[in-house]
């Protein structure tokens, strides 16, 4: 069908708005990932504009010595470098330097994170007008338009590229314009794939995100496939850009490829590979086809019709990295890609899924009868509207889906990627606080969480009451709970020392367990779920002697808060929003010798305490207290 100009220009109007709105959607989330793992990958972009080298050994000055042991820096050669690939940090130069020429320094983990959400942003404005042109070789105007929406909002695109500058940002991009190349060869919107711009492409990818060379591989086959002319200046280009990237980090580092770029990383997998296969597609933690079941109608479709799909290389090209990338997840410990929202590791083969939308538009309507096109228009409406709830608005907007990740930590408790009851995308604080609650408190009363004896007079610090410091994954978490082995109790004869051979070593133990609090705050921890808890082991009291609980707290809600022990109400109190002392005795009150004691803090009319603890302690009584 032919447009008029003035239809054009109304679709490029209209084009150019939905990127704008896609950048502001991701630019504005409140829900930002930037602390994870690309945190100080713009420091890397910093250090190489003012000193020209990679190396942030004076860029982490202002941290101390502990960034040593952060999991986001590795030290090479008695340098520190960045642990994660490098393509962020290479093509974000452009966005940092014209930060500089601004008078805006990547010099604190605020600015960083400022910055990063911009890139972000940009980059998903960036990816969405290359999937509408992937789109727009193959169907009309209109339908690429809306088709390159559904796509974006309806996937991790939004979820996963919107909250943060991951490895997956740039990666995508690289990704989305190569395949760009393909379809318009294919589409014979071109006669060549431009092997210079492929190769670099393909290598831009995988300097970003190294998953990609599953892609990399099939794009090779693909042409092998289609043009063998084509394929060897793809791949000299590719492989030039590579031997120079080694050259450089031998230089730089002393080794032929920083240790990420290895793919020993991905081993280490002890999971049945049937429960990753679940948990990566139908989980309501992490299951792809749960959070777009877009996709799944799709890939249904295409199996089903695919007599009229076999003979597009494309087709086959799509379903077989679908297939590579999952295999490689199959055989990775840490599938479920830690603290994110939904599948953020098969982001990777999104691009593949809009291959088979485009293949699919390419051939409609595949032989189907007007009934049944009309089951599929209905069953795509449904699904797409779907998708793009969870992953635009749930995925970007709703906070409770983020901390569902932490309530309790996902990577010590995996069992709830399983968990019906709590599916990720329909989070609610109020469901995080009652899972969270509901898990240490079964641990306390299981024994599986042991507090050392609380002593009279001992300030709480908030580290040592951190829940994530009472427990570790337990091996067998993809089992029923009545099939995993029972946890063993071994006895610590020597009290606050723990053996590790061949040496003897202080070590410190669990004093208390805060369940419910936000533990962020350095100076001091504040009660965000109804109730919240604390959890001492007062066994070192003396029965006969009166003690008192000592609270400096206060309260921006200026609310009655009810605190209990054990069960029985022992005072209310209403802070102010400044910080005030109280002195509740505990004369009379029965502590548990074998097991922990509880103080609960809950309000009357039900909702979060609001409460902030500076200091706990419990004492033996003075007769000064009021």
């Amino acid at each position: 069908m032919r447009f008029s100009r003035r239809q054009e220009l109304l679709a490029a109007f209209l084009l150019g708005l939905l990127a704008i709105g896609i950048f502001n959607l991701h630019y504005r989330s409140p829900i930002l990932t930037t602390g994870s793992d690309a945190r100080f990958s713009l420091y890397v972009t910093q250090a190489l504009l003012s000193t020209g080298s990679i190396q942030l050994d004076s860029r982490l000055e202002a941290f101390g010595p502990d960034i040593r042991q952060d999991y986001r820096i590795e030290e090479i050669g008695e340098h520190l470098y960045y642990y994660f690939p490098l393509g962020s940090s290479l093509f974000s130069l452009p966005f940092v330097w014209a930060a500089n020429q601004a008078g805006y320094l990547v010099d604190s983990t605020q600015h960083e994170d400022r910055l990063q959400n911009l890139i972000a942003a940009i980059l998903s404005a960036l990816i969405f007008l290359v999937t509408f042109a992937v789109f727009r070789c193959y169907g009309g105007l209109w339908w690429s338009t809306l088709a390159a929406t559904v796509a974006m909002l309806g996937s991790s695109f939004s979820s996963t590229l919107g909250t943060g500058l991951w490895t997956l940002n740039f990666a995508t991009l690289f990704v989305m314009l190569s395949i760009w190349l393909l379809v318009r060869r294919d589409s014979a919107h071109s006669t060549t794939v431009h092997p210079l711009w492929l190769g670099s492409f393909l290598f831009a990818a995988y300097l970003a995100r190294p998953t990609t060379a599953v892609f990399i591989l099939l794009v090779f086959v693909y042409l092998i496939w289609q043009d063998k002319r084509e394929v060897w200046v793809t791949a000299v280009t590719a492989l030039a850009w590579l031997f120079l990237f080694v050259l450089y980090s031998r230089a730089e580092m002393g080794v032929w490829l920083p240790p990420y770029y290895l793919p020993q990383r991905l081993a280490g997998a002890n999971v049945p590979l049937p429960i990753v296969f679940y948990g990566l597609f139908f989980s309501p933690g992490r299951g792809l086809f749960v959070f777009s079941p877009m996709f799944l109608l799709l890939l249904i479709v295409a199996l089903w019709r695919w007599r009229h799909l076999r003979h597009e290389p494309l087709f086959w090209f799509a379903l077989a990295w679908m297939g590579l990338h999952t295999w490689t997840l199959l055989r990775f410990e840490h599938w479920w890609g830690g603290a994110s929202f939904g599948p953020r590791l098969l982001t990777d083969i999104v691009p593949a899924f809009i291959i088979l939308t485009a293949v699919l538009r390419k051939r409609w309507p595949l032989g189907l009868g007007l009934p049944a096109r009309r089951w599929l228009l209905g069953l795509g409406i449904v699904t797409a509207v779907f998708s793009i709830y969870v992953n635009a608005y749930a995925g970007l907007y709703v906070p409770a889906t983020s901390l569902w990740n932490s309530m309790p930590d996902i990577d010590k408790a995996p069992q709830y990627l399983f968990d019906w009851r709590h599916p990720q995308f329909a989070a609610t604080q109020t469901a995080n606080c009652a899972r969270d609650t509901d898990f240490h408190l079964q641990r306390l009363a299981n024994h599986e969480t042991v507090l050392a004896p609380y002593q009279p007079g001992f300030a709480l610090p908030w580290a040592n009451a951190a829940p994530e410091g009472t427990y570790k994954r337990d091996p067998q978490w993809y089992l029923p709970a009545a099939r995993r082995r029972a946890a063993v109790t071994i006895p610590n004869p020597l009290g606050s020392f723990k053996i590790f051979l061949p040496v003897l070593a202080n070590g410190a133990q669990q004093l208390g367990l805060l369940v419910g609090w936000d533990l962020s705050q350095p100076a001091g921890v504040t009660a965000v779920c109804q109730p919240a808890f604390l959890a001492l082991r007062l066994t070192a009291l003396e029965p006969d002697v009166p003690y008192t609980l000592h609270l400096t707290a206060r309260s921006a809600a200026q609310q009655p808060i009810v605190i209990e022990f054990n069960g029985d109400v022992i005072d209310t109190i209403q802070p102010q929003p400044a910080y005030q002392e109280w002195h509740i005795p505990l004369a009379g009150r029965p502590f548990h010798p074998d097991s922990y004691d509880l103080f609960t803090f809950t309000t009357p009319a039900g909702a979060p305490p609001d409460l902030t603890l500076q200091a706990v302690t419990v004492s033996p009584a003075d007769k000064a207290d009021p």
